[in-house]
């Protein structure tokens, strides 16, 4: 059996079709994945804050553990030098 110039080349246009989609599948699971982390890190932050908000310094100050202050929606990070 002998396959013609024209059937390969279709062959080729078909594997290059086939590359696209995966691509742009990559692409929006890639998008869809970032949109996930970016919920989570905001929602964690929120949590992290509501807990400090509530009476977890009530409860860290009883026990003995001073909190010098608290920041909310703090953007950055702070360096400590010796």
């Amino acid at each position: 059996m002998s396959v013609t110039y024209e059937e390969i080349l279709g062959l080729f246009r078909e594997v290059a079709e086939a590359q696209k989609e995966t691509e742009r599948k990559f692409q929006d699971t890639d998008r869809k994945l970032n949109q996930l982390e970016k919920l989570f890190t905001s929602q964690w932050g929120k949590l992290m804050e509501s807990l400090i908000e509530g009476d977890l310094i009530t409860l860290l100050r009883d026990r003995g553990i001073l909190i010098a202050d608290t920041t909310m929606r703090l953007k950055g990070k702070r360096l400590y030098r010796n």
